[in-house]
């Protein structure tokens, strides 16, 4: 059930629509007992919960098939006849507290809090929305208000049906659900209440209070700049979806994208972008870089990079081949969408039913609708920075931050733009770097499936509902298994293909060497991987101790092009040559890699038990300490020779499974083949140890043999 009114509706009393959520669990006429509804659903295999947001309170539980009706009737009375009884009203009220109380050490929460402050004070998002005890219990007995009363107005006042929308999800027809939703909520009373965003009368941003500078300093270690604009509503364009289009295009990681340039530079090591906020009114759209202590120091010319962005956006005019790329995309997700875990499913469609009626409710998310370059032009025009706040959060800044965050406690301090700088924001430089997106070489165009194999013979069953692979290759090199799915008639599939190797166990630097060349690999395949995703493939590289493992799964037509793509940056040259970006790249790489390894002193007691008892047992298996020792001296260079070496002695097992023939099939071994067992290159001289450090010559021996 979702009820449209939240924290936008506390007036006075800030906190009031969650303590309110918290109260209806807290008894009903009908069912008194505070524990009956929480106990029934434990009884039943059940859960619940609730939560409250600035303009709604969803409530929702899963319980057994059987007592789902036994399970509403307890729901309802919520929204008919709770007691808000004020034997139960300290206890939640200290509940709300904790609840605060563990918000305040979350970053997020602060972050929330800090933007308030640039937030026009006439509007609800300016207060403080989750409640305490100061809130809750000593503020308005200081004031004689009585609670209970309050509650009871509140909930007279908002929870009426005309603002409410219920899901319900069940095994009985719809008919049968129907006439127990009838039966069970038709006395929630309609008051005719209006919806808080109707009842407000002015705007959240206003032109005198921005640009504004935050500044924060974050519970965590993390460094973090963001943009936020101030944007007219988009909250009727729900078909439309022209943010998404914004967010795919700041939020890209692929070649020409803004995160692509802010690497190079060292300043960045991720990026996020998307509707912060989106509201009858208005909407906020976010850009937020994860820094790098450098970026940091250098945050103007991150925020003007953005700016940049935004500019090379606009002069390139809005595109309706990035809108058909989104709209394609959507359109094949929702043709072969699974099913999602029910009770976050009647969550998520009760939350959308009050502005997109039934049953495009269910499908909205998915469908995209005609390219409207008129409203992108109109948004795109927004990005300025005149309606902008910058939101900086920092462990360190050159000079002190004063203030201490209400609720919240943590230092900040606000500041107006600089002049000058909003000046160079309004006028920034061009990037020749930040281009638009190339197209995406991973888009799935054929969605047939493809027909099973004729004259395999049949393969063994190991279970009623499960069978083993045919083994359908092997020639010394290459062990192939192969298996076609067609039970649920979907065109998706998935490749695994592990490269074993005796070399990764030959000693701890060896095995650090995997690692390391792992995630080199991870490094080069960004820009790549990131389109793989936006097409909805997915893949994931590992190392272990047989060696390493490439994995990949989504639609099956362009698998084979992605793990082809993964083959050639395995073995270029480049992804390991010894260039100022990899070098960097691996010197970050190697250090995480040793933090790592050093934490593992604060692990619990029971994982070091663990690695011991695995060194114990396995021969050879590393001790922490063995990793450290083997990785300290490690150079990329060092991991250059150790990838030779592996390759050398590599013998593939491949396993496909899905939406493939066995054309398909002979098509990735192919590509196995010439990627991975290209004739070898001469022998190279012997390795000469570089003076100053330490090498272990056993692995280096071991790795030449092979």
């Amino acid at each position: 059930m979702c009820v449209y009114t939240g924290s936008w509706s506390d007036g006075a009393i800030p906190g009031l629509a969650h303590f309110c959520e918290h109260m209806c669990f807290m008894g009903t006429a009908k069912y008194p007992d505070v524990n009956e509804y929480s106990a029934y659903l434990n009884a039943h295999g059940g859960m619940s919960n609730a939560f409250t947001t600035d303009v709604n309170t969803n409530y929702f539980f899963d319980v057994s098939p059987d007592h789902l009706l036994g399970a509403l009737d307890r729901f309802a009375q919520f929204f008919i006849s709770p007691l808000f009884d004020d034997a139960s009203t300290d206890k939640e009220i200290q509940a709300v507290d904790s609840e605060h109380s563990k918000n305040k050490q979350n970053d997020v929460w602060r972050e929330m809090e800090l933007l308030r402050k640039a937030v026009n004070p006439k509007h609800p998002m300016s207060r403080f929305s989750t409640g305490t005890a100061e809130t809750l219990r000593t503020e308005p007995e200081s004031r004689g208000i009585n609670m209970r009363e309050t509650l009871l107005k509140f909930h007279a006042k908002y929870y009426s049906s005309n603002l409410m929308s219920l899901v319900v999800y069940g095994r009985e027809p719809c008919d049968a659900l129907e006439a127990t939703v009838i039966e069970y909520f038709s006395a929630i009373e309609d008051r005719g209440a209006t919806d808080i965003e109707a009842e407000i009368e002015v705007a959240p941003f206003i032109e005198e209070m921005l640009p504004k500078a935050l500044y924060q300093i974050p519970v965590t270690e993390a460094r973090k700049v963001s943009a936020l604009w101030s944007l007219p509503s988009v909250w009727r364009e729900v078909y439309k979806k022209p943010l998404q289009y914004y967010s795919h295009l700041f939020g890209h990681e692929g070649a020409g994208s803004l995160l692509s340039y802010l690497k190079k530079k060292g300043w960045a090591n991720g990026i996020v972008a998307g509707t912060y906020q989106n509201h009858v009114d208005y909407a906020v759209f976010v850009v937020e870089v994860e820094c790098t202590p450098e970026g940091m120091a250098a945050r103007d010319d991150i925020l003007e990079s953005i700016f940049s962005y935004a500019e090379m956006l606009r002069k390139a005019g809005p595109q309706e081949w990035i809108h058909e790329e989104t709209k394609k995309l959507k359109h094949a997700e929702f043709e072969f969408l699974q099913k999602s875990e029910p009770m976050h499913y009647v969550m998520n469609l009760s939350s959308k039913a009050f502005r997109v009626p039934f049953p495009e409710a269910i499908k909205c998310d998915w469908l995209v609708g005609d390219f409207d370059a008129a409203l992108l032009e109109r948004l795109g025009a927004c990005l300025t920075p005149d309606k902008f706040v910058a939101f900086i959060s920092s462990p360190e800044f050159e000079f002190e931050l004063t203030d201490e965050l209400p609720y919240y406690g943590g230092l900040y301090q606000v500041r107006d733009v600089d002049a000058a700088l909003r000046s160079r924001w309004a006028a920034p430089a061009v990037i020749p770097e930040l281009r638009l997106p190339d197209l995406n070489p991973f888009l799935t165009d054929d969605f047939s499936l493809v027909p099973p194999p004729v004259g395999l013979p049949a393969i063994k069953k190991v279970h009623p509902n499960a069978n083993v692979p045919h083994h359908v290759h092997d020639d010394g090199l290459i062990d192939v298994f192969y298996k076609h799915a067609d039970t649920f008639k979907v065109p998706k599939g998935s490749i695994n293909l592990r490269l074993r190797s005796h070399v990764v166990l030959s000693s701890p630097a060896a095995q650090m060497s995997a690692d390391l060349l792992v995630e080199m690999l991870k490094e080069a395949l960004i820009e790549i991987g990131y389109q793989a995703m936006c097409a909805n493939l997915s893949y994931e590289i590992t190392s272990g101790r047989s060696g390493v493992t490439i994995s990949m799964s989504g639609f099956s037509q362009k698998l084979p092009v992605l793990l082809n793509a993964v083959l050639e940056k395995l073995t270029a040259e480049e992804t390991l040559t010894a260039t100022e970006e990899n070098l960097n790249t691996f010197r970050r790489l190697k250090e995480s890699a040793i933090r790592d390894l050093k934490n593992t002193n604060f692990d619990q007691p029971y994982q070091f038990c663990f690695n011991e008892r695995n060194v114990a047992f396995i021969q050879p298996f590393w001790t922490y300490a063995q990793k450290l020792r083997g990785i300290e001296s490690l150079t990329l260079e060092d991991v250059a020779f150790f990838r030779r070496g592996l390759l050398r002695g590599v013998r593939a097992l491949l396993l496909v499974h899905g939406n493939f023939g066995l054309c398909h099939v002979n098509g990735i071994v192919g590509a196995v083949r010439e990627r991975i067992f290209a004739p070898a290159p001469a022998p190279e001289a012997v390795a000469v140890a570089p003076t100053g450090r330490t090498v272990d010559f056993a692995a280096l021996a071991e790795i030449g043999r092979a």
